[in-house]
């Protein structure tokens, strides 16, 4: 016993000390270089980097009804994540996110920016971001909602390692429609990122004429390619696909698709909605009418020529028949 004492001596303790700490080192720079390399590839690509903190007030929340935010307060109960909804921007994510958070079993992150965590404000620790969830009650699980994360090279990586358990909710849509809608909001809410008035211009490389995979607003289109990059860490099992196309034509179809995806209590049916045609998409049942998604929603989209479009198609054919092939089903892209 004395001679196996003797091992761990002022000399060896000192030594152990040294190893480990080197260890910690030598890890951190591997993580860092990881999420570094991460970062060069997506700038290499010309995607959108998210790498500073914006000045987005999270606690801000459009009101929801019969829910009062009491985030702050002693009743407040905020408990982290069970799933996470991670995109895809503008295939109707605010949609499926108004909607789900209906269901009684449901606290949802009602940000329309999201808490943009995994890609954007890693920095600020997982105290913080638990405490921009919403209050929940016993039953109910919490999901968050940040369509960026779909497409940052480091999100799934962080999210992983955050909860390896997590459930994630991709919402997707006919590729050109969503390339064409992004478009049409950059030029109302980001226009210095455009490369011109037209969507030919923002989507075709300037010297060969053909389409550019290299431009964001078309990247974001190829969902395959990010899918098979949030796969690398969880199963299909743990990956629900909405199709965004058909949650516009027939919301309870795909809710209660989800809910079963979620292991959550039935809820809903086609009492909850009713078809407003002057918006052209579902709204909200209330007792005194109907209550719809902001007036920014469903803006009228430009005109496409049949020769992009015909382009278009053809490009994204390959990307879509890999992702069809995956889910086990074929999407109506035509």
């Amino acid at each position: 016993m004395r001679k196996s004492l003797r091992c761990f001596g002022p000399k060896n303790i000192a030594i152990l000390f040294v190893l480990s700490t080197c260890w910690a080192v030598i890890f951190y720079y591997i993580e860092l270089n990881t999420e570094s390399k991460a970062l060069m590839s997506a700038r290499r690509h010309n995607y959108t980097i998210y790498s500073k903190e914006d000045n987005v007030h999270i606690y801000e929340m459009p009101p929801v009804l019969g829910r009062e935010d009491i985030r702050g307060s002693a009743n407040c109960v905020q408990n982290k994540p069970d799933v996470v909804m991670i995109g895809v921007p503008k295939c109707g994510t605010g949609s499926v996110r108004t909607f789900l958070n209906e269901h009684p079993n449901i606290a949802m992150e009602m940000n329309s920016e999201g808490v943009q965590y995994f890609n954007a404000r890693y920095m600020r620790g997982n105290e913080w971001y638990v405490s921009q969830m919403p209050c929940s009650q016993p039953g109910q699980i919490t999901i968050e909602n940040s369509a960026q994360y779909f497409a940052s090279d480091v999100a799934p990586l962080r999210m992983y390692r955050y909860n390896p358990d997590m459930k994630l909710i991709v919402t997707i849509r006919n590729p050109i429609k969503r390339l064409v809608s992004e478009f049409v909001q950059m030029t109302v809410g980001r226009p210095q990122f455009l490369s011109g008035l037209s969507v030919e211009e923002n989507i075709l490389h300037q010297t060969t004429g053909k389409v550019n995979d290299k431009k964001t607003i078309v990247a974001k289109s190829m969902y395959i390619k990010y899918i098979k990059q949030w796969m690398k860490f969880f199963s299909p099992k743990q990956i629900h696909i909405v199709d965004g196309d058909e949650f516009a034509l027939n919301p309870v179809k795909e809710l209660q698709e989800l809910e079963r995806f979620l292991g959550i209590k039935p809820y809903f049916t086609k009492s909850h909605f009713a078809l407003v045609k002057e918006r052209g998409f579902f709204c909200l049942k209330r007792p005194n009418g109907v209550e719809c998604l902001e007036k920014g929603k469903g803006r009228a989209h430009p005109n496409v020529s049949p020769a992009i479009l015909s382009m278009l198609r053809i490009f994204f054919t390959p990307y879509n028949e890999e992702l069809f092939a995956l889910m086990g089903r074929r999407l109506d892209w035509n």
